[in-house]
């Protein structure tokens, strides 16, 4: 039997199983940007990089036999490549600790039942062997009885990056209901139900405790990773609410939500700007094909702005080329300061509250000094979601991902 490649090798090896760390395969592995450009950046053959499946499967290259997919670990922003040039999981060894991995996706269970799954599931399966599968069992415990007495292992062997990013999320909800979320006074207890859905893609929520007719979201972040809301989890929610659809479809400040989310991650900063009028609308016309090299009418119709940012104009002096990338970071950062005005700060952030009135939780896990812990922090509520501003994580060389608003 042929080895399997292109979708085929993407659908049976990589998607919705998570972020994989993996090996670039060869010398010749081409790297493309997100704006579908060959990238100047390298991967050598051996080069270590992170499979992200939040990312892939949404790049415009994919040509029905050849699946083009996210990494990160070369540069600082995520680039493309062929899945077919990155070494598979199971031939590299690297161990998938996922919800998934454990055949926990797509059930329901109670916390009894779910427990002696993942533990007969890690008992049984044969790429986690000796230190590996005692500490994961050691932290099963951890989460279900607060024991955090685990020594003896050496961190180093284990690959804690995994351990810590999906295997945290594996944990986490027999941690919320043992411990975690007793303070909120949700109604959890040991008949609450776990529902672990079966794409580990889903938008915001990472896993859903069922407590009588309470659904409790749940979104598992590593330590150090920050919160933030994106519009892909916002605004379906207010399309597919008839109440919410009814109070926001006209409304100013959803619709520059709505532009960031059905736009692309160049065009929709363009047109949400001129959606309020920080630019015109024939500005934003004029580069909707999003090129790649702006022409000198293209140029001339944005002549005030590139003259009014330093970075741009130091690229027009040195006759350098100026994007649709570049303009759309722009206007990233223009729609940052607006949403930073206070009255468009306040409607951003009441858009949110209403969203959220079923509260979402961050569950967060780290390993400090092989000591490990969880954080579990509600999204409303006393310290509650207030001032919401934009935030970027894009530069003028680089986009990776759309804007969110930072919690």
């Amino acid at each position: 039997m042929a080895a399997s490649k292109g979708v085929d090798n993407w659908n049976k090896n990589w998607r919705s199983l998570g972020n994989i760390p993996t090996v670039v395969k060869n010398n010749s592995s081409v790297l493309y940007e997100q704006d579908g450009t060959k990238s100047s950046t390298v991967a050598s053959s051996g080069t270590s990089v992170v499979y992200m499946d939040s990312l892939s499967g949404t790049f415009g290259r994919d040509t029905g036999r050849t699946k083009y997919v996210a990494i990160s670990g070369i540069g600082t922003t995520p680039l493309f490549t062929n899945i077919d040039n990155l070494i598979k999981p199971k031939s590299l060894g690297a161990v998938n600790l996922s919800p998934q991995s454990f055949g926990l996706g797509g059930t329901t269970q109670n916390i009894t039942s779910y427990v002696t799954s993942l533990t007969s599931s890690i008992n049984s399966r044969p790429d986690l062997k000796g230190e590996l599968r005692e500490y994961l069992l050691e932290l099963v415990d951890y989460a279900n009885t607060g024991n955090q007495a685990i020594v003896g292992y050496d961190l180093s062997t284990l690959g804690m990056n995994s351990i810590i990013s999906q295997f945290g999320e594996t944990i986490g909800p027999i941690y919320c209901i043992r411990r975690g979320l007793s303070r909120f006074n949700l109604g959890v207890n040991n008949g609450t139900l776990i529902y672990m859905p079966g794409s580990a893609t889903e938008p915001l929520l990472d896993y859903i405790l069922i407590s009588n007719a309470r659904r409790i979201k749940i979104s598992a972040k590593a330590v150090g990773t920050s919160n933030t809301l994106k519009m892909n989890s916002l605004v379906p929610a207010v399309l597919n609410d008839d109440r919410l659809r009814g109070k926001y479809i006209s409304d100013t400040h959803f619709n520059v939500m709505r532009t960031i989310h059905e736009n692309s991650m160049i065009s929709g900063p363009i047109r949400a700007c001129a959606y309020v009028g920080i630019i015109s609308g024939q500005q934003a016309s004029s580069i909707a094909g999003e090129p790649y090299k702006l022409n000198n009418n293209q140029l001339d119709m944005f002549d005030a702005l590139i003259n009014q940012n330093a970075y741009l104009r130091g690229l027009r002096l040195t006759n350098s080329t100026i994007s649709a990338k570049h303009i759309s970071f722009v206007c990233e950062k223009m729609l940052i300061n607006y949403s930073k005005q206070t009255k468009n700060s306040n409607k951003f952030t009441e858009i949110v509250r209403n969203i959220l009135m079923n509260e979402i939780y961050f569950t967060k896990f780290g390993i400090d000094n092989g000591i490990p812990s969880f954080n579990v922090q509600a999204t409303t509520g006393v310290a509650g979601i207030s001032n919401l501003v934009f935030r970027t994580k894009n530069g003028y060389m680089s986009k990776s991902d759309k804007l969110g608003f930072k919690l």
